[in-house]
């Protein structure tokens, strides 16, 4: 079965991708949030790259690994969402 790619943003390459700023809910409880970042934080190394993913809140460089629980692949592993207060993605960020 193929992994379900999350944490891939819009960009001039990808318009088709999602665009993080509209996945911000500000009314998501920090807890559950916290919650959703650790787990996001865990899981085995998958692949690198060769470049940098930035924040697309703040710009800040996330790394350059991809990660996965068996079922999703997801790049970076919420480093964004641990350094960068304005992001809040709500559950439903992929």
């Amino acid at each position: 079965m193929p992994l379900r790619l999350i944490g891939y943003w819009r960009n001039d390459r990808h318009p088709e991708y999602p665009d993080p700023h509209d996945m911000v809910d500000e009314a998501w409880h920090e807890d559950d949030r916290d919650a959703v970042s650790t787990y996001f934080s865990s899981g085995t190394y998958l692949r690198g790259f060769m470049g940098l993913s930035p924040c697309r809140f703040c710009g800040e460089d996330n790394g350059s690994s991809e990660f996965t629980d068996g079922v999703l692949a997801r790049r970076p592993p919420a480093a964004g969402r641990a350094r960068c207060p304005t992001n809040g993605p709500s559950p439903a960020w992929t």
